[in-house]
């Protein structure tokens, strides 16, 4: 393995069969390299510390390391030999003298071998003096992996670098449709593995290119990026928790938008509004968030027909090409971005949406429960109880919290059923962080720490989720009766 010192760039690529690959010029960051293969054109264009090739098992029979250098060596007329593949009783010359190419076996790179699984026919390096031969092997079935094991291997291998890299370059260029999807799958991982700098290219070369062709790199990191990013807020409402919410990268995408920022910008409103609907949920301030979700209710309808209505007339995709594409050419990748942002936000908003408090307030319990959330539910449940208590009863009027009134009231409901006792004693237990009295907790102090002297056991989370459905249930059902509690 080469140069696993720490510090300096890592490049990644793919091995392919490069018998056939012609020279282009590859194009990286404005300048021109040509090459036959798109890992000696970034490696000459980034000049990284470390090179890495990635070779499925399927594209030779035997030593494969051996076998890929070999057939660059070849390819490229390194060190004179020559490439050459029998085409009935004629021998044809497939090399190409490619200095960028020597430079890349000059520098000298790791080799990794991945499984993968298929029917392939590996090909057949055979030794000729100076000239190598190449043939397909007999076509075979690899043994059933399954596209887990590749993703695995690829990610293995990339985290390997990781740890030593400032930066990545990864291309994709070459390589098959499986190694190509893992290989990126794995590579969205490492910033949020290791907060690694992660280029990743892929040059669209399609059928058999004129000899000097001119390829531009695409940069795909981007829309990795995004899917992480994505992901995260998809995490956010999904456990109701604003922080994970990635406020910051839709300001960054807004920023790169030219005359779709007002269309932009209100989604990004959205999504800032909806931190604070998640913050109060969150937080156990429920009772005070319906107000919350009637303005994102609004501002999502509005949002919704901006962006559905920019779509259809901006990308129209149907079945024909369309000029108005190239307006989109240098675009972030917004419009999945915005589009998501509104899904999840439309998933939630219509499980809160509520004519009146009492309706909101149950609804939003549930959910809290559903989310796992049940500590939260029943602090303001156990509460909630009690204006509940007194509105079934038909007090009407201005009730202050914690007066006469409402210490009579619950006084009532801890008469009544003993569950509401026992979701105080949980209440207050987590309230204080275990110091409470229910715990009879006695704590020895010395000069060198403060222990806990029997210190209890840890609440159960199930049964406190029971507590919480059983409570629930309860409140439900009083709402839906005429019966007081």
């Amino acid at each position: 393995m080469l140069y696993m010192a720490s510090g300096g760039d890592t490049l990644v690529w793919l091995g392919g069969d490069a018998s056939q690959y012609r020279q282009v010029s590859y194009v990286v960051d404005g300048n021109e390299y040509r090459s036959f293969i798109s890992a000696a054109a970034l490696a000459k264009a980034k000049n990284p510390t470390r090179l890495v090739v990635i070779v499925p098992e399927t594209l030779f029979e035997k030593d494969h390391c051996e076998s890929y250098r070999r057939l660059l060596e070849a390819k490229s007329r390194y060190g004179g030999r020559k490439l050459v593949a029998l085409r009935g009783d004629k021998r044809e010359d497939l090399s190409i003298e490619d200095v960028t190419v020597h430079e890349l076996l000059e520098k000298g790179f790791d080799c990794y071998v991945v499984p993968h699984p298929g029917i392939a026919s590996p090909l057949r390096l055979v030794e000729e003096g100076n000239e190598v031969r190449v043939e397909p092997g007999r076509s075979r079935a690899f043994p059933s992996y399954g596209f887990n094991l590749v993703f695995s291997s690829a990610y293995l291998i990339l985290s390997k670098y990781a740890k030593v890299s400032n930066r990545f370059y990864i291309d994709v260029t070459h390589g098959t449709n499986v190694l190509v999807s893992a290989t990126l799958l794995a590579a969205a991982l490492l910033p949020i593995a290791f907060d690694a700098k992660v280029e990743i290219y892929a040059a669209p070369v399609m059928g058999r290119l004129e000899e000097g062709a001119r390829v531009e790199f695409l940069r795909l990191d981007e829309a990795t990026r995004a899917v992480g990013e994505v992901a995260a807020g998809g995490q956010a409402w999904k456990w109701l928790d604003e922080r994970l919410l990635p406020i910051e990268y839709y300001r960054e995408v807004g920023e790169k938008l030219g005359k779709y920022k007002d269309v932009y910008s209100g989604i990004r409103t959205l999504l800032e509004k909806s931190t604070e609907l998640l913050w109060a949920l969150r937080s156990g301030q429920l009772v005070l968030a319906r107000k919350e979700v009637e303005i994102l209710d609004k501002m999502l309808k509005e949002a919704e027909q901006n962006f559905n209505s920019l779509v259809s007339q901006e990308l129209p995709l149907n079945d024909k090409p369309h000029e108005k594409w190239k307006e989109h050419a240098e675009d972030p990748p917004w419009l999945p971005v915005a589009s998501i942002a509104l899904t999840l936000t439309e998933k939630t908003i219509p499980k809160l949406r509520s004519d009146t408090n009492v309706e909101f307030v149950l609804k939003g319990l549930r959910l809290l429960v559903e989310k796992e959330y049940a500590d939260r539910a029943l602090s303001i449940a156990r509460e909630w109880a009690v204006a509940l208590s007194l509105w079934r009863k038909g007090v009407r009027g201005k009730v202050k919290v914690g007066g006469n009134e409402w210490a009579r009231a619950d006084e009532d409901i801890r008469n009544g059923d003993s569950i509401f006792d026992t979701v105080r004693q949980y209440r207050n237990k987590l309230m204080h962080g275990r110091l409470t009295k229910e715990d009879n907790v006695v704590l020895e102090l010395s000069d060198e720490d403060i222990k806990f002297q029997s210190p209890p056991k840890l609440i159960d989370k199930k049964k406190l989720k029971e507590a919480a459905d059983k409570l629930l249930e309860k409140l439900e059902k009083e709402t839906s009766s005429k019966s007081p509690m």
